[in-house]
């Protein structure tokens, strides 16, 4: 995530949201590893709050999980 305060004339550093899950070995540091996922949306509350909100699954026919993170 990186943030601006002027109007997007200077933005800040990178900060990362979420890291990846431990126990699912298709999720490294550089995102997926599978064609099962990484569907994003990024919303706010109308209270000036933003969150990204994205889904994943191991395959067409197994679970999946919905991830959320405040900004």
């Amino acid at each position: 995530m990186r943030s601006s305060a002027d109007g997007a004339t200077n933005w800040s550093t990178e900060t990362r949201m979420a890291v990846p899950t431990p126990y699912r070995d298709y999720q490294t540091a550089a995102g997926f590893d599978h064609p099962y996922g990484d569907y994003t949306e990024t919303v706010n509350d109308g209270a000036g709050n933003f969150y990204g909100i994205w889904a994943e699954g191991e395959s067409y026919l197994g679970s999946g999980d919905v991830y959320y993170s405040k900004f």
